[in-house]
């Protein structure tokens, strides 16, 4: 995945607001990749509730179905 090459921030000696805003930026990076290649789609289970697609990367979900 090209979302693995990109460079991870660290975080903890930074400013709140600072943080909140490369965390962001780094989810809008995420969000922009899957727009062009597409989601890396995986099952994901619920508890017992429902089972979805889950993308690997920024997290989108499919509707899902119920197993109850």
């Amino acid at each position: 995945m090209f979302t693995d090459t990109l460079p991870k921030l660290h975080l903890s000696a930074t400013a709140p607001e600072t943080r909140h805003t490369l965390s962001e930026l780094r989810r809008r990076i995420r969000i922009a990749l899957c727009a062009l290649h597409g989601h890396d789609l995986l099952l994901h289970f619920e508890r017992g509730r429902r089972v979805c697609l889950r993308c690997v990367n920024c997290g989108h979900e499919t509707p899902g179905w119920s197993t109850r």
